[in-house]
């Protein structure tokens, strides 16, 4: 069972239905009603309200729902809203996920996420600093659209929003454990209670996962395993009936072997031909003798304080993060490459320290206003050192005669600051309003220095030419945001709404950073259009929610690519497409169909392009005829991009999932759980490569379990993939070897079968 509680009245999450039997989840903090679906408690306003009444976009996720279908992985989050994508890379600072089609593409350390993070309050300065997968989670938001207004910075195309566990003034202590197919070992545990009366309470949670790999390695270490690991501790302190302090301190640990890109064809003839590298449709092996690493080490505090002074509450947020990452990524090449890279060495170290302070105003007033200030600093010190053998993209007769060689140190640094405010007009009964509007300021400064090892070979050629700079760019913007809201009948509210959002500058810290011509280059900003419904009926059995919507942004910061026509290797740089746009149509639907038989669906339709990019780079190998103008950017051509998808953004995309429960004793209780995901088409590149193109998929789990009556004891059979359907998540080529196309695959891309165990105190 993973931790879901199952009993006799229905839970319903925003997607996926699960049936809880006891206290789970933020439903029980609103008195249950009699029959129909539980309320769905948010925070997305930064007020606790029944998601049925938050005029934004947002799917709801509670922990019980994440255990029930066995999921504590971030790449698993558009099982439960098809809006949501998660991008895999070879580490963890260049994870990535978007929204809508819209998600931050580069591995310039000095850009932050079109899609923010929040883990209990605390904003975080990247993907890798906010999780390392989840533990003892209470709920997970996914907030749809520009979210700067009230959460941090940034945060322009969605974002989201993790809620841990706070500490009970009762004892409470549970333990999950679960094994599946590929020695997939799942531990997750926690310990809660009173530490003094009712003044203090301590939380202290845990999860471990394992996994073995995945991609198989003919010529040594196989690659693409799971191995992490993470503690947090909470003390609560409550002085006064006015006064709530909750501090907390979480370490997080991550080192998986990663990441092997298995080949599909190979051009013949060529270098990876010769080879003999492994290759076909569903290949799942490689043939490498190098080892790649990755590691990353999280500790964040945060110190979370209300004041109730009166019907008012003053909140301040206090965190700090120091975070440090390490990669040396040597699979590139999926056959025998050990010289090719030694090493391909990244290292960060990052330091971010936030405070917020808000104001809140009481509800139930004809105006309800929010009001705040915001403070953020990250720094971060980076550091990369690679070789590359020529010998083994052709260029060099023999292994270690000729190569080229990279060093490139950067400091960042980013200082914020913003003034914000929320104000509803409840005008009626049945109408409000809602204005927000944010100012803020951005000071953004790198110190770089790229240069190369001369000893690295007997001749060794600079992969980019050494230099050193040091860039400072300041600016400020204005977010904003109104929305109408109108109860057209009981359990039925229609919203519009507009906005506005800001992505502060970025500095260009890859090896190109020194000779851009703008090594700071300017904001994003997103303009948001969005009409919906949120609709309860059939006595609350039946939840139908939708939303429509259109979003443009300008000046959208991207990677881009292109080939150095004297060593023949791969760029990297950073730059501002000119706009893009992306809309679309949401639908939710969530309806208690029999007493004991739970149905949901939730689907998407996005079309996300570029409305303007000329002078895109082209991708490796494409000619004149294939959209190629020779000669217009250094190094290699350009195209026009306008009008085509963005990548990671497939058009359609659905989950559908059950719940039927059945008692089969006054003490136990069984059930049966499912869900079908459905992915389009879509292309994976950044420049539209066809070779990026991956096929559509659907994949379905299951899971069949038994649950104690009061909630203690739970087992259940599971499995992922059922119909051991093979798909991809991504593909690219490497021309200077010869293949003509890799792919990336997920762990779910065989079938899994698992058990999995719970018990609670």
């Amino acid at each position: 069972m993973g931790g879901v509680q199952l009993g006799r009245r229905v839970v319903a999450t925003s997607v996926f239905a699960v049936v809880a039997f006891g206290s789970s989840g933020p439903a029980q903090e609103e008195a249950p009603r009699s029959r129909g679906l539980e309320e769905i408690v948010v925070t997305a306003t930064k007020r606790a309200e029944n998601l049925q009444d938050v005029p934004i976009s947002v799917t709801a996720i509670s922990g019980d729902a994440l255990d029930a279908a066995q999921e504590n992985e971030l790449s698993r989050i558009s099982k439960f809203d098809p809006s949501f994508r998660f991008i895999d890379s070879g580490s963890d600072v260049a994870r990535n996920i978007s929204i809508r089609g819209v998600g931050t593409n580069t591995f310039s350390r000095g850009v932050e996420q079109s899609v923010g993070t929040a883990v209990d309050g605390m904003v975080s300065d990247s993907l890798a600093s906010s999780l390392l997968d989840f533990g003892d989670v209470e709920r997970i938001e996914v907030l749809r659209g520009p979210q700067g207004l009230l959460f941090g910075k940034n945060a322009s195309a969605g974002l989201l929003n993790i809620i841990t566990r706070r500490p009970t003034y009762d004892f409470e202590a549970g333990l999950n454990a679960s094994w599946a197919d590929g020695n997939e070992i799942k531990l997750n545990g926690f310990l809660s209670g009173p530490l003094y009366e009712d003044k203090l309470a301590g939380r202290i949670s845990f999860f471990r996962n394992k996994r073995d790999p995945y991609i198989e390695n003919l010529g040594g270490r196989d690659t693409n395993d799971r191995d992490e690991w993470a503690l947090r501790g909470k003390l609560e302190f409550r002085p006064t009936d006015d006064i709530d302090i909750l501090f907390t301190y979480a370490h997080a640990e991550r080192s998986p072997q990663c990441c092997g890109g298995p080949a599909v064809r190979v051009v013949p003839g060529g270098i990876a031909d010769q080879a003999g590298v492994p290759r076909g449709g569903e290949n799942d092996v490689i043939d490498n003798g190098a080892e790649s690493w990755n590691v990353t080490r999280l500790n964040t505090y945060i110190l979370d304080a209300t004041w109730q002074i009166g019907d008012y509450s003053l909140t301040s947020i206090t965190g700090y993060t120091d975070g440090y990452g390490s990669a040396d990524a040597r699979l590139l090449f999926p056959f025998e490459s050990t010289g090719f890279l030694d090493p391909n060495l990244a290292v960060s170290e990052i330091q971010l320290v936030t405070q917020e302070l808000r104001l809140t105003s009481p509800v139930g007033e004809m105006f309800e206003w929010i009001g705040g200030f915001y403070f953020y600093e990250k720094k971060e010190d980076f550091s990369l050192q690679r070789n590359v053998d020529l010998f083994y993209i052709g260029a060099a007769t023999a292994p270690d005669t000729f190569g080229a060689s990279l060093l490139n140190y950067v400091r960042y640094t980013n200082t914020s600051l913003a003034l914000f405010g929320n104000l509803t007009w409840n005008a009626t009964d049945w109408a409000r309003l809602t204005a927000g509007l944010r100012w803020n300021y951005d000071d953004v400064s790198t110190a770089q220095v790229v240069d190369y090892d001369p000893n690295a070979f007997p001749m060794t050629v600079p992969e980019a030419p050494p230099g050193e700079d040091r860039a400072t760019l300041d600016d400020h913007g204005i977010s904003w945001r109104v929305t109408g809201e109108i109860d057209v009948a009981e359990d039925a509210m229609l919203f519009a709404s507009a906005a506005q959002g800001y992505k502060g500058p970025a500095a260009n810290t890859l090896p190109t950073g020194v000779r851009a011509v703008e090594p700071i280059i300017a904001p994003e900003i997103p303009t948001n259009f969005e009409i919906g419904i949120k609709s309860e009926w059939w006595e609350s059995r039946l939840r139908a929610n939708a939303s429509l919507f259109y979003t443009e942004f300008k000046d959208f910061q991207t990677a881009a690519t292109r080939i150095d026509p004297t060593t023949e290797l791969l760029g990297f740089f950073l730059a501002n497409a000119g706009s893009l746009e992306t809309k679309g149509v949401e639908v939710e639907l969530v309806g208690q169909v029999l007493p004991n038989l739970t149905l949901s669906f939730v689907g998407a339709y996005i079309d996300a392009v570029y409305e303007e990019y000329e002078g895109a780079p082209c991708y490796q190998g494409q000619t004149e005829a294939e959209g190629c103008i020779p000669g217009e950017v250094e190094g290699g051509g350009s195209q026009d991009l306008s009008g085509t998808q963005l990548g990671n953004s497939p058009d359609w995309s659905f989950t559908a999932g059950g719940l039927y429960t059945h008692p089969i004793t006054d003490d136990w209780n069984g059930y049966l759980l499912g869900s079908y995901v459905w992915r389009d088409t879509m292309i994976t590149g950044t420049t539209g490569s066809p070779r990026t193109r991956v096929d559509s998929y659907g994949e379905m789990d299951a899971g069949l379990g038994v649950s104690s009556a009061d909630g203690r004891w739970g087992l259940q059979v599971f499995v992922k993939n059922m119909f051991d359907t093979f798909y991809e998540t991504g593909a690219a080529p490497i021309d200077v070897v010869g293949i003509d196309r890799t792919h990336i695959l997920a762990y779910t891309y065989k079938r899994r079968v698992g058990v999995a165990a719970s018990f609670r105190f």
